[in-house]
């Protein structure tokens, strides 16, 4: 089979020799796999599993309600925000832990893939990093 069970588009080399699967097996394309089992890093804008995601985002306060400072921050508790349409986020301070300011520019709030964390707060402890919320 040379198409993609999602989408039935034409796989391509690396895609027959190398085939991302979905939950049930089935042979899927690599921007099918990216769409239903990855997320895109705010800092190094590569696709990483979800399941390597270790709940760090960068926040960055220009649409939140209130005053928090930019950078790296761990997830403690979910939901750690709340969304309102007419102004911006409101950030609960109190379910996230801030890690690190960040230096680069980064054009919006996001997950951080666990490689960038490392880059970005090198002494960090190794279960803090592992441990999600």
């Amino acid at each position: 089979m040379n198409k993609c069970t999602c989408c039935q588009e034409t796989l391509d080399s690396e895609e027959i020799e190398n085939p991302g699967k979905d939950e049930d097996g089935d042979i899927i394309c690599d921007n099918c796999y990216n769409e239903k089992y990855c997320t895109t890093c705010v800092v190094c804008e590569e696709y990483f599993p979800l399941d390597d995601w270790n709940h760090f985002v960068i926040i960055d306060p220009e649409n939140s309600e209130n005053e928090i400072k930019t950078g790296l921050y761990k997830i403690l508790e979910w939901p750690f925000y709340s969304s309102n349409t007419i102004g911006g986020d409101y950030i609960f301070e109190n379910k996230v832990k801030r890690l690190c300011d960040h230096t680069q520019d980064i054009e919006e709030s996001g997950e951080v893939c666990p490689e960038c964390v490392k880059k970005m707060v090198g002494n960090i402890k190794k279960h803090e990093i592992k441990n999600g919320p």
